[in-house]
């Protein structure tokens, strides 16, 4: 088994755990503990407001549990996402799987498979995969990460950006479209026999002269 990268509370740090150096009896509890959690699942809902009857509870929970368990068998359990997702913090996962997707597309293009023809869910799917293979990628993401926080740019460097004005009318008028496609509201009528509150015309401001 790899090794697996736990982030630390409080932003503490991370630490990288060896499961192969686990004595047998801590790599059962934490696989137990672990396991617990899984099997856990969705049973925020049963609840004794919601379930009065203790044995019928149980018996829902219990029935829960079972279906987490098959889900785990057939792969359909809903992985956590952000720091939760094995310790990976989501700006690093983030960055991995940037990192992995043009990897799949650089495979693609040396087998002369065109980008466009495979759906975009199938290369996010394959780029999951490479990261979940190939640890090295989470720790490439990382290091990204780190050295974009020594770089500083002065803001002169980005002077100098052009609109192009025939991309700014294609937009506008794009804009303008999907704007007329909505469709318009009219104001509710007011209630018979009831006068429209009247609207109070505005005093024009005083005119002052400077001698």
């Amino acid at each position: 088994m790899q090794p697996v990268t736990i982030e630390i509370k409080g932003d503490a740090g991370s630490l990288t755990v060896d499961p192969s150096k686990l004595p047998d009896e801590i790599y059962a509890a934490v696989f137990a503990a672990g396991l617990k959690a899984f099997l856990e699942k969705n049973m925020t809902t049963y609840t004794k407001a919601k379930h009065p009857d203790p044995k019928a509870r149980s018996a829902a929970i219990f029935a829960q549990a079972q279906q987490n368990l098959e889900a785990m068998y057939q792969g359909k359990t809903k992985l956590p996402k952000g720091k939760e997702a094995a310790g990976v913090a989501r700006e690093v996962m983030t960055e991995a799987l940037r990192l992995a997707e043009k990897l799949v597309k650089d495979w693609m293009k040396a087998n002369k498979i065109k980008i466009a023809d495979v759906p975009k869910a199938e290369l996010k799917a394959k780029a999951k995969e490479l990261v979940a293979a190939d640890a090295s990628l989470i720790e490439t993401a990382k290091a990204n990460i780190e050295s974009r926080k020594t770089i500083t740019l002065s803001p002169t460097l980005f002077e100098g950006i052009k609109v192009d004005p025939v991309l700014s009318a294609a937009n506008a008028d794009k804009a303008a479209k999907r704007k007329a496609a909505i469709p318009t509201v009219a104001a509710p009528k007011p209630a018979k026999g009831k006068v429209p509150p009247r609207i109070k015309a505005t005093k024009p401001a005083p005119q002052v002269t400077v001698q």
